[in-house]
């Protein structure tokens, strides 16, 4: 299924900018740090808040096949992880637990349109 709804989350004016440079990080940082205290409506400068990134894939997932119960997404860590950290169980205790390393997996299940996060960053 090829979507827009898995597109990486609208970072807005930190879009682009250099990611070393210590505002733009504090920036970045602080967002996470909100998200981590479940401030869903929290959102980078001009860009995308935890709660529209976690429904866009929300509504990919009620797109998936009744029947489906293992399927492989690709898309953008970020916004996986703004997903796994709202509609998973048990997604750890910061949001940074659910940032998936480059490469790396998420295993889940999907079961009647509950996500429960069974192996976070496995080895491809």
């Amino acid at each position: 299924i090829a979507t827009d709804k898995l597109v990486e989350i609208g970072l807005g004016e930190l879009d682009g900018k250099n990611q070393d440079d210590p505002a733009n990080k504090g920036a970045f940082y602080d967002v996470l740090a909100r998200w981590t205290h479940r401030e869903m409506d929290a959102r980078f400068p001009e860009g995308e808040s935890l709660r529209e990134a976690s429904d866009r894939v929300g509504d990919f997932l009620q797109e998936l096949p009744a029947d489906a119960r293992r399927i492989l997404v690709v898309g953008h860590c970020i916004t996986f992880a703004c997903a796994l950290w709202v509609m998973c169980d048990d997604p750890g205790t910061r949001f940074n637990d659910v940032i998936l390393k480059r490469g790396h997996l998420a295993v889940l299940n999907y079961d009647d349109g509950n996500l429960t996060l069974v192996e976070m960053n496995a080895a491809p």
